[in-house]
């Protein structure tokens, strides 16, 4: 469920405040003659609030933060299940802090931008955005460099090993070139180069057990 407003004061300001709640049972097992009983529960509530000010003409700002509150109940019969902090139920908190600008000029238009983000288990992370683009006349190009991060689940926390958990971070690069050939056509050739670091992963030790490294 999601609920959110565009407020514009004036014609160079828009505010954009956010709600937002999300209930998820990623799996669900009932009880069976083998196997464990699973039945975990989680929930998000978001608050947002982003500003996009059009400074000039040929700028503009986008700007924000936002902050989320993660909630995770174990519902199973089984009471020796419980999550990384020893209990039935468990929270997370993050909060974060972001701006873009686009800049518009006659060589070439650029964009600037990036995200922090502090979360109460697994720290800070941040991730930068840059970009090139223009068109002149037929032609076109467009060449990217962004970070992006994927927070750990709960249940990525939950079943860590004791090295720990962070991000899992990745390099994005982008680029495209376009043609116009007609009134009706257009040409484009795209090139990506796409890398992942320390990815999070499941993986079953040596006394069969789950667990994220």
């Amino acid at each position: 469920a999601e609920l959110k407003y565009n407020y514009k004061p004036n014609e160079k300001l828009t505010i954009t405040p956010r709600i937002n709640y999300k209930q998820q049972t990623p799996w669900q097992t009932e009880v069976i003659d083998s196997g464990e009983v699973y039945d975990k529960v989680a929930q998000r509530y978001t608050g947002n609030l982003t500003l996009s000010y059009n400074a000039t003409r040929k700028i503009n700002i986008v700007t924000g933060a936002e902050a989320y509150r993660d909630e995770a109940k174990d519902r199973s019969p089984d009471t020796t299940s419980h999550f990384s902090n020893g209990e039935r139920t468990i929270s997370y908190f993050n909060q974060a802090y972001f701006v873009q600008t686009l800049f518009k000029h006659r060589i070439v238009n650029v964009i600037l931008g990036g995200r922090y983000d502090q979360h109460s288990e697994y720290g800070s992370a941040f991730v930068p955005r840059v970009g090139l683009t223009k068109k002149i006349k037929r032609s076109h190009f467009k060449l990217l460099y962004s970070n992006s991060f994927r927070a750990p689940a709960i249940e990525n926390i939950t079943l860590q090993t004791d090295a720990g958990i962070k991000p899992e971070k990745t390099n994005v690069m982008e680029l495209e070139i376009g043609q116009q050939l007609s009134r009706k056509s257009i040409l484009t050739v795209n090139f990506f180069d796409i890398t992942t670091e320390n990815p999070i992963i499941y993986v079953v030790d040596s006394n069969q057990n789950d667990t994220y490294i």
